[in-house]
């Protein structure tokens, strides 16, 4: 039985194929629960001939596909699964080893890490030949300064963009119903209790004390509390539930606690409570798992707690909704758990519920992101005519507001506050961003309290006023515009250029954002002209902008060393040997444009690439080389600007699968080289090593190692004597350990002669 797609993945394989005559590289980016893992599965059953490579952050997308390859009848006898983790600790020549035709890179966004990325850029450049899949659902690095890797890695070549609001618009994914709420505030309420205790103030001491008892009343409140909640909104109490947690700590009181949580909708029968963990620390982790699966008690409720395991390529069946328990705000984590629901409920006319309930006044968004997505669904729909069933429950505005009052409470009079204001803005040049501290003030929130006061129609006219003469903006977007222009601003006064990514890589990615307003035509007017005023050409793709600043950091190495980048060379932080591979690439695919391959080649750039040097050529430089070195190259070294390292690995294989010619042979031959890979050149020298040391014990005691003596030679032995038994040695390794043998032998035979002796003479 064959791979079947969905039709939303037909289309997107098909423009795979399409796009991969053209391009090495190209990314798949759609959400949670989509089928990504089917694409590359496709493609396994279509190319049973290639060595695939799928390089993941977990061995659980593993087992899936092997749980797809029993119902689809699929060959993965040729996969090499790999996780990231393993990859960062693999060696050059295993990488070497792999040989391999294609690459899947699982969740790309996790190639930013810097280890993770060091390793995954060594497995692209040792097989720069293969073809490369990427599939991630949240291809920015909202905590890495926005980072878009599907940019870095695949140039924005997409088979499929498709954003979480698409793919509830056209019915790929069901739209949920959303709980925000807060749990575990007892720690902060208590602290901020604590400073309310020492206010010198005894009548604002009391104001204070009476809204932190609110939010206490509020959150063990009958319709606020998390088991009123819980019991409001969970109508299958037998269902399954992921529960994320943030750390290990998390986890374990989680499982403890939520006794309390679901004793009313369980009706106090706490037994029908199924608990099961999933975490990298815990051995049973499997266990737990598979028991969650196969979990079929009619009247229990199933709980799967994790912590991060979870939260890419992996989907269980009949998940009712998720729970998560946040103290995280990063968006990527955000949208991979939210999706766990979205992509296994139970049918996809139901509605999964999301219960997002933070344990911090910072981290609460007030739904802000489900608003947001259906403000985005609304748009989608609006053009089909159709509406949205998408319920967002927030229960953390009320108290979020309380909060606010509170900290303006500890704060000093408006008029203190106004003036700690104008000084901040005097010396930094803007208002300070939301949370922002300074002058031991909330000055970040105080700000926000006046917007929103403003908004309801209750700050006094004359603080408008006063607010107003300073250039106070009502619109935190626009005052958030403000602080990053005056940023860019000072950055060019002082080093007299716009910023690169290698210098300020927060302002640099700000200017895309820019740029790409511009061309949706969401660009104020006002504010494209005070960019322009800074240089900043905004008609530009991006891409154009990163090429050109490739392309002249190029142009100085050159005129600095004199000669053209090599495969490891950095110049400011940027790659620029693997940016001018990357051209000669596309140079040869027929990718690359006419005028920046003009371009090049007047800077000096030469596109002889590896595919067109003759063999004579590069035996001629190969003997150079070993003339001037007095040894072959390792797998990554270049020499005169070519990657004779990675060609000899390429007569390696050449050599074994028998592509080479007699006399190529001869000549490769002639130059003493080793057609064994660096590991077997390693493991004949241990096993060389191995066999001296044994000879050397049996000249002087005359006789094989004893496991009670020697074990680790007595072990290599024993090891010997099965692979000659089985036939497994070669020639010259065979009649070595028959030689040794011999020596045990003579040492039996001496023996029973002694002993024929000894009975003869008695």
């Amino acid at each position: 039985m064959a791979i079947l797609l969905y039709k939303h993945n037909e289309i997107t394989y098909s423009n795979m194929r399409n796009l991969f005559q053209s391009h090495q590289r190209v990314a798949v980016v759609q959400p949670t629960g989509t089928g990504k893992s089917f694409l590359y599965l496709k493609w396994i059953e279509e190319h049973p001939e290639q060595r695939i490579c799928v390089v993941s952050p977990s061995t659980y997308i593993f087992m899936q596909l092997k749980e797809y390859q029993a119902q689809a009848g699929v060959n993965l006898e040729k996969l090499v699964p790999v996780t990231y983790t393993r990859l960062a600790l693999m060696e050059q020549d295993e990488i070497e080893h792999m040989a391999l035709d294609f690459i899947v890179l699982d969740e790309f966004h996790r190639c930013g890490a810097q280890e993770w990325g060091r390793s995954v850029t060594t497995l692209l450049e040792t097989h720069p030949n293969a073809k490369v899949l990427g599939t991630s659902a949240t291809p920015v690095r909202y905590l890495d300064d926005c980072r878009d890797m599907a940019e870095e890695l695949f140039d924005r070549t997409y088979a499929v963009n498709m954003s979480l609001a698409e793919a509830m618009a056209d019915r790929i994914l069901p739209t949920p119903k959303y709980i925000a709420s807060y749990y575990e505030l007892s720690g902060e309420l208590e602290r901020l209790q604590n400073r309310a205790n020492y206010l010198g103030n005894e009548r604002l001491r009391l104001a204070v004390s009476q809204k932190i008892k609110k939010i206490r009343r509020m959150l063990t409140d009958q319709s606020c509390g998390l088991p009123a909640i819980f019991k409001k909104h969970i109508t299958r109490p037998q269902g399954r539930y992921l529960v994320f947690c943030s750390s290990e700590e998390r986890l374990e009181n989680a499982m403890k606690e939520c006794e309390e949580w679901f004793a009313p909708l369980l009706n106090g029968n706490i037994r029908n409570l199924h608990r099961y963990k999933v975490l990298s620390t815990y051995r049973g982790s499997k266990a737990d798992f598979e028991g969650f699966v196969s979990d079929n008690t009619p009247d229990a409720m199933k709980l799967l707690f994790c912590i991060d395991m979870l939260n890419e390529g992996v989907h269980v069946q009949d998940i009712d909704g998720v729970i998560m328990l946040r103290a995280t705000e990063s968006l990527n984590v955000y949208y991979q758990q939210l999706g766990r629901a979205l992509a296994c409920s139970r049918g996809k006319q139901e509605h999964p519920l999301i219960f997002d309930l933070v344990n911090n006044f910072e981290n609460g968004m007030d739904a802000e992101l489900a608003k947001d997505m259906v403000y985005e669904l609304r748009n989608e729909f609006a053009e089909t005519g159709s509406d949205i069933d998408f319920q967002v429950f927030d229960y953390i505005l009320d108290i979020k507001e309380i909060m606010q009052e509170i900290r303006m409470a500890f704060s000093q009079s408006w008029e203190a506050n106004f003036q700690a204001l104008n000084e901040y803005l005097e010396m930094e040049g803007h208002f300070p961003a939301r949370k922002e501290i300074a002058c031991d003030l909330h000055l970040g929130d105080w700000c926000s309290v006046q917007r929103a006061q403003y908004k309801k129609g209750i700050l006094p006219a004359e603080r408008i006023k006063k607010l107003e003469a300073i250039g106070f903006s009502w619109d935190v977007l626009e005052d958030k515009w403000n602080t990053n222009y005056c940023a860019l601003c000072q950055y060019v006064e002082k080093q007299g250029s716009l910023p690169r990514s290698c210098d300020n890589r927060p302002l640099y990615n700000w200017i895309k954002l820019q740029k790409t307003a511009r061309q949706e035509g969401r660009l104020d007017e006002n504010h494209e002209k005070k960019l322009r005023a800074l240089g900043i050409e905004l008609l530009n793709s991006h891409s154009d902008e990163v090429w050109e600043e490739r392309f002249q950091t190029m142009k100085a190495f050159m005129q600095k060393e004199g000669r053209q980048p090599q495969a490891n060379d950095v110049m400011d932080g940027i790659k620029i040997g693997t940016w001018l591979h990357e051209q000669r690439r596309k140079y040869a695919n027929g990718s690359l444009t006419e005028d920046r391959k003009q371009r090049l080649i007047e800077s000096g750039i030469s596109f002889d690439t590896r595919g067109a040097r003759s063999f004579e050529k590069n035996i001629e430089l190969l003997n150079s080389y070993v003339k001037t070195h007095g040894r072959f190259p390792d797998t990554t070294e270049n020499y005169e600007g070519f990657g004779l390292g990675a060609w000899c690995l390429r007569l390696r294989k050449q050599y074994e699968s028998k592509e080479l010619s007699d006399e190529q042979i001869q000549k490769i031959k002639e130059l003493g080289f080793d057609f064994r890979t660096a590991r077997e050149i390693r493991q004949a020298e241990k096993w060389k090593e191995c066999y001296l040391d044994v000879k050397q014990y049996t000249t002087l005691k005359g006789a094989l190692p004893k496991s009670r003596e020697n074990p680790m030679l007595y072990r290599w032995m024993k090891r010997q004597q099965d692979k000659l038994a089985a036939g497994e040695l070669s020639g010259d390794e065979k009649n070595r350990i028959r030689e040794l043998l011999g020596v045990e032998r003579r040492r039996t035979d001496g023996k029973r002669r002694a002993v024929w002796r000894r009975r003869e003479i008695g």
